[in-house]
């Protein structure tokens, strides 16, 4: 007789967006401890969709310059 355990999409679909997460996260940990990344910009949704900005930069012209950036990056990657 063969077992076979029942995972609905959804959680197997959050699963996944976890994981990546996560996975992203260490690999900018890793770029940190190799001093390979000095300053960051970080924006994060939640789940009743409120958007927060976490920076950690030299100074505030350089906090937008990175956040313009990786919004440039975002809209112009599906192009």
């Amino acid at each position: 007789m063969k077992v076979v355990q029942f995972e609905p999409k959804v959680e197997k679909t959050s699963k996944k967006m976890k994981d990546d997460l996560i996975e992203v996260l260490d690999a900018l940990r890793e770029k940190i401890d190799k001093d390979e990344v000095t300053e960051f910009v970080i924006s994060s949704m939640h789940v009743d969709g409120e958007v927060e900005i976490y920076a950690c930069t030299k100074d505030f012209v350089g906090a937008i310059g990175l956040f313009e950036a990786g919004k440039h990056n975002l809209l112009t990657q599906y192009e």
